[in-house]
């Protein structure tokens, strides 16, 4: 009796390896195709890229999700983010971003950039009425 059910746990175990490597060839055939919209994990992106801790939150409206082959990592381009203070104040923003993962993270589980890039960067400096100068950034 013992026999048997590990016999159908193997099988089980079995079935959904299989299933795994099924949805990870279908993930890949169509990242080769060109960027899937992963508008939907938006807010999640927001979050992994927040610092809650400094008072800075991002909102991100769109992503998209790309991957050039086996010689790459994944990237998420991230569109309209906005970095907003703890005053509700937008200290930046910026129309794109791009966040190139680890593929290592993505092995254990959990993703996490490698690399952030923000192209064209437009730094702006103000001096304040009392003397200091403060940086911001605009794309």
């Amino acid at each position: 009796m013992v026999h048997g059910a590990v016999h159908t746990l193997f099988r089980s175990l079995a079935a959904c390896v299989t299933l795994l490597l099924c949805g990870v060839a279908v993930l890949a055939w169509r990242l080769s195709d060109g960027p899937i919209t992963i508008d939907f994990l938006a807010p999640y992106v927001s979050d992994a890229i927040s610092d809650e801790n400094e008072g800075i939150v991002f909102e991100v409206q769109g992503a998209t999700l790309a991957w050039g082959g086996m010689q790459s990592t994944p990237n998420i381009t991230v569109q309209d983010v906005m970095a907003v203070d703890s005053d509700g104040n937008v200290i930046a923003s910026f129309p794109e971003m791009l966040v190139r993962l680890s593929m290592a993270s993505i092995l254990e589980g959990s993703p996490a950039p490698k690399e952030i890039v923000l192209e064209n960067p437009v730094v702006r400096l103000t001096r304040s009425k009392n003397g200091a100068i403060l940086l911001g950034l605009e794309l």
